[in-house]
């Protein structure tokens, strides 16, 4: 079983950074887009790091969890810490008010948002979680 990146659901000293991050660089004294662009961010890491926690959860109370899956869900964990890791960037970019940056970066954040969605919804689609065999899927029509 490998070891999860964060604490739990809500990553206390990260929140406890990127409010350090906020106070001293003047963005939580600065407009209501940044205030507003921050908060919905970290709240949806909040909500998907829960979803990955729970995901790991259910997977290792299997009898038999899967290495592929528990592999796959790990890869989650370090793309959440990547983007985690761009808000420092994205303050920054705020702070210097460097717009074409701060947009870059929002792009990086949400595509890799996007890349774990993604897969997880072609890991619920296989066989194994529809209750459906390979067999049972309908052929592709030529």
């Amino acid at each position: 079983m490998a070891p999860s990146v964060f604490e739990g659901p809500t990553d206390v000293r990260w929140k406890a950074r990127v409010s350090e991050t906020l106070s001293t660089s003047g963005l939580a004294k600065g407009g209501k887009v940044n205030k507003f662009v921050l908060r919905k961010l970290l709240q949806s890491f909040t909500e998907l790091e829960s979803a990955i926690s729970n995901a790991r959860k259910s997977i290792e109370k299997c009898s038999t969890p899967q290495e592929e899956i528990l592999t796959r869900i790990t890869s989650y964990e370090d793309i959440l810490l990547k983007q985690k890791i761009y808000v420092g960037e994205l303050c920054q970019q705020m702070h210097l008010k460097n717009w074409s940056e701060v947009s870059r970066v929002i792009r990086i954040i949400n595509g890799l948002s996007t890349m774990i969605r993604d897969d997880a919804r072609e890991l619920l689609a296989e066989p194994e979680f529809t209750g459906t065999s390979e067999t049972d899927a309908p052929s592709m029509l030529i």
